[in-house]
């Protein structure tokens, strides 16, 4: 009974659930757990804000959503293709990345590793801007 009653639980949909789903599936701009709690406030939600990140990390969980680090700041993505991230770690900008996958399925390759998916796979290092004004040089072209 106990069992049962704990399954229940874990599947249970709540309004605070369907909002949290909701705005990170219309929201491509990789929100933070604030952002999607202040965006129910003003919906006049009854909506905490640890409720938000208990409902975000069991998406984490269940795979319905990715965290991305960046700039000190935790954000969050909703699994929706497969698609990969560039996070500038200086100021934190996102850059979602689609294609390019015959370049990391021969890093794989190389490295006697499969790749099922990108989802999830994110790449820090600097954007334009940020390279610039601390003179981080880019990495050479192979040949």
């Amino acid at each position: 009974m106990l069992l049962k009653m704990i399954s229940i639980k874990q599947t249970r949909q709540t309004f605070q659930k369907r909002f949290v789903e909701e705005y990170l599936a219309s929201h491509f701009d990789h929100p933070t757990a604030e952002e999607i709690y202040l965006a129910g406030k003003e919906q006049n939600l009854r909506l905490g804000l640890t409720t938000v990140y208990r409902i975000l990390d069991a998406f984490a969980h269940e795979g319905k959503a990715i965290v991305i680090k960046a700039g000190g700041v935790v954000h969050y993505d909703f699994v929706r293709d497969d698609h990969y991230h560039f996070v500038c770690d200086v100021c934190g900008k996102i850059i979602d990345l689609r294609g390019d996958r015959e370049i990391i399925n021969r890093l794989a390759v190389r490295h006697d590793f499969v790749l099922p998916t990108l989802q999830g796979v994110v790449i820090h290092g600097f954007c334009l801007d940020c390279a610039k004004e601390h003179h981080v040089e880019k990495l050479p072209k192979e040949e």
